[in-house]
């Protein structure tokens, strides 16, 4: 069985590294911030330690945890834009 990490922690991941904060990436997802803090949790759990650092009123993600994201996030995307075109020959 292949084990990959669940989707609505990317998702968290994903909002919370750009947004730097817990809270505006949970207004973007439209949940509560304490559901975002859940994901991020499994996501550490997952990965195995934690992925972000508090440094004043914003969260970092740690620099060697940084590149574990971006290529299942760059597919979500490139998988929705192939979904937007519909299949081939519709257009």
């Amino acid at each position: 069985m292949r084990r990959i990490p669940p989707l609505n922690s990317i998702k968290a991941f994903d909002a919370v590294s750009r947004n730097g904060n817990i809270s505006k990436a949970a207004a973007e997802l439209s949940v509560s911030a304490s559901a975002v803090s859940q994901q991020i949790a499994t996501l550490e759990d997952w990965m195995g330690g934690p992925l972000f650092f508090a440094q004043r009123k914003h969260i970092r993600t740690y620099e060697r945890r940084t590149p574990v994201c971006p290529r299942p996030i760059q597919n979500i995307e490139w998988t929705g834009a192939g979904c937007r075109q519909g299949p081939p020959g519709s257009r």
